[in-house]
């Protein structure tokens, strides 16, 4: 049977458990945001670049070149333009991804920290009724050790003895007497 020690042992080593996930959680949960972010900052860095060199492309030829030149850069452009815009798309799906990854990891540690806790809690009850069984039996022992003691001193000091077959008990004519029927004498105050 582990002794009252080993239960707080094991109700310490349980809340380290519980931190240590916490905190690795944390940190993956942390890592995960800063990566839906970054992600995010791209999505929107190629859109504006790609309105930007948009318009730079159409006004430089503009300027220097004739309509089907223009038509040809523009539908180059354009091309370039719907590639960008679904790298952006593909770049902000993958951060919604991320985002649903690290809420379901958030969901995972809460989990886990209340199991954790539950379990510590479970420990420490079961710690604290192991202690009040063993010490309601050794004051049980108690008991029984000093009525044995009792027995020992009046055997030693002549107040209890044998006679014959029989034991036999060595009072005061004075002694005060219990019980309904006074059936008990005081041997010894």
């Amino acid at each position: 049977m582990p002794t009252q020690v080993d239960l707080e042992q094991l109700a310490l080593r349980l809340s380290a458990v519980a931190d240590f996930l916490e905190e690795r959680s944390e940190r993956a949960v942390q890592l995960v945001a800063q990566g839906t972010h970054v992600l995010d900052q791209t999505a929107h860095g190629l859109g504006a670049m790609a309105q930007q060199l948009s318009r730079e492309v159409v006004e430089t030829i503009g300027a220097q070149a004739e309509g089907a030149i223009q038509r040809a850069i523009g539908r180059a452009t354009a091309e370039y333009n719907a590639q960008l815009q679904e790298a952006a798309r593909t770049a902000a799906g993958a951060a919604r991804q991320l985002e649903e990854q690290r809420d379901s990891l958030r969901r995972v540690q809460q989990g886990l920290l209340w199991k954790g806790l539950t379990a510590l809690l479970v420990g420490t009850v079961l710690a604290a009724g192991g202690s009040s069984y063993v010490a309601w039996n050794n004051m049980r022992e108690v008991k029984r050790a000093a009525f044995a003691k009792d027995i020992l001193r009046a055997t030693q000091s002549g107040v209890l003895t044998r006679c014959g077959d029989a034991l036999c008990v060595k009072v005061d004519q004075r002694a005060r007497r219990f019980g309904a029927k006074g059936e008990y004498l005081l041997l010894t105050e």
